[in-house]
């Protein structure tokens, strides 16, 4: 999800809610502007990218949150 998303519910929130219905869920942003706040709260149990990203990168972020222990409420994580 990006983290800015337009109208009502933004990309944390949508997490969130995803997250609380299934902690496992693999959860992925990306963001021209990945916030301070973002690493407080979700650097942990997500993954993000920086916009813009090469399609490598993106494939490594995307490898990275669907291998075992990636990107889950497990206390793990990675910003690139």
């Amino acid at each position: 999800t990006d983290l800015r998303l337009p109208g009502g519910v933004g990309g944390a929130e949508l997490a969130k809610r995803l997250l609380f219905r299934d902690p496992q869920l693999k959860v992925v942003f990306m963001s021209g502007d990945v916030p301070k706040e973002f690493y407080a709260e979700f650097a942990a149990t997500c993954l993000a990218i920086e916009k813009p990203f090469s399609r490598e990168q993106l494939i490594r972020v995307l490898e990275k949150a669907l291998s075992p222990g990636g990107a889950t409420s497990a206390p793990k994580g990675l910003v690139e």
